[in-house]
């Protein structure tokens, strides 16, 4: 399999709210081998991730892997309840990958197809 392509969501304008529908964004399912590919355009900029386990009994694990720049950190996991969501606001530059096949892109893995992933790109 290869990983999911995930589209990143601009959100347009601070204090007021969005036009995206949460719900509908999480659509792009994470590949359980592969994981998931965020395309980042800008430099310095800040993202907010939001990951849902729809599994309805088992407790499932997503992870941001840690980029290949001079600004990377280590990889960021985190277990997420069954049936439940949580949320990230990254730095681009900890996590983009400056090299490689992967190159302008953050890498999002999880245990299973049970995750789901919106990305949005704040203001």
């Amino acid at each position: 399999m290869a990983a999911t392509a995930i589209t990143v969501q601009s959100l347009t304008a601070r204090n007021s709210f969005a036009t995206a529908a949460l719900k509908t964004a999480l659509t792009a399912a994470v590949d359980a081998t592969d994981g998931a590919l965020v395309p980042f355009t800008e430099r310095d900029d800040k993202y907010l991730i939001l990951v849902e386990n729809v599994n309805a009994s088992t407790a499932k694990s997503v992870t941001i892997k840690g980029g290949d720049s001079f600004q990377a950190g280590g990889d960021t996991t985190k277990e997420i309840a069954a049936a439940s969501y949580t949320f990230i606001a990254i730095d681009s530059g900890r996590y983009l990958n400056t090299t490689g096949t992967n190159k302008g892109k953050i890498q999002i893995t999880g245990t299973s197809a049970d995750i789901q992933v919106a990305v949005f790109k704040l203001p």
